[in-house]
């Protein structure tokens, strides 16, 4: 059977945390902020190609920042699972996209996640799913501008 899962968290954090790694000309943008996703793609034998050849996991950090007057998130990383989505990632879309173990589980209404590199547990959550809506300033989540230079 068919999986597929996303859990995306948004947080604000210290200025200082994100103005250390952006690389020039990346400025520092109002509101410091930090996007991490997790995603799995299990897809059934019949949805399986040459351009998604298994499983496929992957999760990114993006920060706020801001480049020639509009604000955005730039992606620290991306790791994720396989050889296909790393090099598509690197070579076609000039993404950081490196090697990476994700994982997602969920049990009742708590759920966990997780990004290990090289032996390194980098990012890890726990939390619980409830039913109340979110707040819309988090909505836009989904439609996050990348920045490029």
């Amino acid at each position: 059977m068919a999986k597929n899962v996303r859990v995306n968290i948004r947080y604000r954090t210290e200025a200082e945390r994100i103005r250390r790694i952006l690389p020039p000309p990346l400025k520092m943008d109002d509101s410091p902020e930090v996007i991490i996703d997790w995603l799995l793609n299990e897809p059934d034998d019949s949805r399986r190609n040459v351009f998604l050849p298994g499983p496929y996991y992957e999760s990114g950090t993006f920060v706020s920042a801001r480049f020639a007057g509009h604000s955005g998130m730039w992606e620290i990383g991306m790791p994720l699972n396989q050889d296909w989505g790393r090099h598509r990632g690197r070579e076609l879309q000039d993404l950081t996209k490196k090697d990476g173990a994700i994982t997602v589980e969920r049990d009742g209404d708590t759920v966990r996640a997780s990004l290990t590199r090289r032996n390194r547990v980098l990012t890890r959550i726990e939390t619980h799913v409830t039913d109340q809506a979110q707040h819309p300033r988090f909505w836009k989540v989904f439609n996050m501008s990348m920045l490029k230079w």
